[in-house]
């Protein structure tokens, strides 16, 4: 595991220091920013019930953005290594299968971490241009991110595995979108009354019904399990995979 740190490193450098991090970045800022705006204004029109974290956490926007931006994180890590050449290189190298999956993944969650992290400051950017903030549940502010960042690890991690699978990077994104957009609406399927067993299950992978409970404060074991679950096994699968590939 030596080579983690600097293919992670590398995999940072790659995003920031090309144009695709600065406009990524710029398009999510925008999209959370403008969200939070006009809830606030909403808020401010007619007081709802919870706070202006809890009704962001569940717009239709933030679901938008969370199955954007996975793909577009890590439609690059794999897809576009085989036209360039640069994974017959890689592999070569001293390094295993599962490093390079590692520290591609590492690298994007990493990002993913940052992008969210000054959507934290809003409510005080918001007091500061003279909005009036509510009393906030820190307690469910900080569930809330806890979702975010289980639920980001899964779709990620299904990105990554729609990069490795894909040619392009644009193939690879408009996979990652398609899968993710229906994993979400997984609790929008309808099914008859006789489906009770495949309802339950199908609401224990549902994003948005752990989402649900992320954002008023309940930590949900069953959720934090399905998506730590999910997650590893598709980065296994991953591996596995990239590994199969370097032998065949």
């Amino acid at each position: 595991m030596k080579t983690l740190f600097p293919l992670w490193k590398r995999e940072l450098q790659a995003f920031y220091l090309t144009a695709l991090g600065p406009l990524i970045t710029v398009f999510f800022l925008i999209a959370t920013g403008t969200t939070y705006w006009v809830l606030a204004s909403r808020y401010a029109q007619q007081p709802m019930g919870g706070d202006l974290t809890h009704a962001f956490f569940g717009s239709p926007v933030f679901w938008l953005i969370l199955v954007t931006l996975a793909p577009l994180l890590t439609m690059r890590s794999l897809a576009e290594q085989d036209p360039q050449g640069a994974m017959e290189t890689l592999m070569s190298a001293p390094v295993t299968a599962t490093e390079v999956v590692l520290a591609k993944y590492a690298g994007a969650f990493t990002v993913y971490i940052l992008l969210w992290a000054p959507t934290a400051t809003y409510p005080f950017w918001l007091w500061l241009c003279g909005g009036q903030v509510t009393m906030m549940d820190w307690g469910a502010v900080i569930t809330g991110y806890l979702g975010v960042a289980l639920i980001g690890a899964s779709f990620l991690a299904l990105g990554l595995f729609c990069s490795l699978l894909a040619r392009r990077q644009l193939v690879a994104a408009m996979a990652g979108l398609v899968l993710l957009s229906l994993w979400v609406s997984l609790d929008a399927i309808p099914l008859s009354a006789h489906a009770q067993g495949l309802k339950s299950t199908l609401a224990y992978l549902s994003p948005r019904l752990h989402m649900a409970d992320f954002r008023v404060g309940v930590m949900d074991s069953r959720a934090m399990v399905a998506h730590v679950g999910l997650t590893v096994f598709l980065l296994f699968s991953t591996a596995q995979t990239l590994e199969a590939r370097r032998w065949r």
